[in-house]
């Protein structure tokens, strides 16, 4: 089978190229800016750019695969809401040319989303309605849209706050922050108010191959069964190594504002998934010894 991932520099499409790059999948990655020496030779390289529709189409046309994973998004939340036009351009209407070009060839298309379609009052589910708090989380419940009315088979894949190793060339995580910022003895301040199910990429990409494996069609959210907030999350990096916990400082929503408002409980049910895909997560405590060693 052969396997096209838009986004394939960003966090979970390089791990998802690192999953596959040694199995029977042909892989493709494609993203605006590639070093190609950054993947294994087993994987393929294709510069494009998704908010350029002939670009894109042209790009997926070449590839013609079996399944686009389409992971490529604007999603820093508080950039998305002060760059509402280029967040637009970037997560609904590049979503469309990807439609449209998986259209072209009959690949089926599994879209990554996020927990932030909803709002302050989970555990959501799958058939929960939509109500996001920011223009991040409007621009991905649009894209979602866009995606369900397509014609196409089709996953929509939610996730939450992902974390896992850095790969060669790739920008921190949250946990990588949190471990760079304690080992250097900086104060970090952190949200005590939002509850998160963080996710092990690791279990995020067997999710996204059962999928494809299974030929599941629908929603189904990919994300950890622990809950934590970021505050939490961070004491558990401070005492994992052993940092002085007194650096991470508390804060809330209303003592440290942000251009975009987070939801106060984002949390989403994996019902779903274990029961249809067998999705298993890993305990953030055994994920820390392989992320760090």
């Amino acid at each position: 089978m052969k396997i096209l991932i838009t986004g394939g520099t960003g966090f979970i499409g390089r791990h998802l190229a690192a999953l596959w790059q040694d199995a029977v999948h042909e892989i493709v990655v494609v993203a605006r800016n590639i070093d190609a020496s950054l993947f294994h030779t087993n994987v393929g390289c294709i510069e494009a750019d998704i908010t350029d529709a002939n670009d894109i189409q042209a790009a997926i046309i070449f590839a013609r695969p079996d399944v686009v994973i389409h992971s490529a998004a604007m999603s820093k939340p508080n950039d998305c809401e002060l760059q509402r036009e280029l967040c637009y351009t970037t997560n609904v209407q590049a979503t469309q040319h990807v439609i449209d070009a998986c259209k072209a060839v009959g690949a089926k298309l599994i879209f990554m989303s996020t927990d932030f379609v909803f709002g302050h009052y989970g555990p959501y589910t799958e058939t929960d309605a939509y109500c996001p708090v920011n223009y991040y989380g409007e621009s991905k419940m649009m894209a979602e849209k866009l995606v369900a009315a397509s014609g196409l088979q089709y996953a929509i894949v939610r996730t939450v706050m992902v974390y896992g190793e850095k790969l060669q060339g790739q920008n921190n995580t949250f946990l990588h922050w949190v471990k760079d910022n304690l080992e250097q003895q900086k104060p970090i301040r952190v949200f005590t108010d939002q509850y998160r199910s963080v996710t092990y990429v690791n279990d995020l990409c067997r999710g996204i191959e059962s999928i494809i494996d299974k030929g599941f069609q629908g929603i189904v959210h990919l994300c950890g069964k622990e809950i934590y907030t970021p505050f939490e999350l961070a004491l558990q990096v401070a005492n994992y190594f052993g940092f002085d916990k007194n650096l991470v400082l508390p804060v809330t929503k209303e003592s440290f504002p942000e251009a975009a408002m987070r939801p106060e409980n984002s949390v989403l049910s994996i019902d779903k998934a274990n029961g249809e895909l067998g999705y298993a997560t890993t305990p953030l405590a055994a994920a820390l010894p392989q992320i760090f060693g």
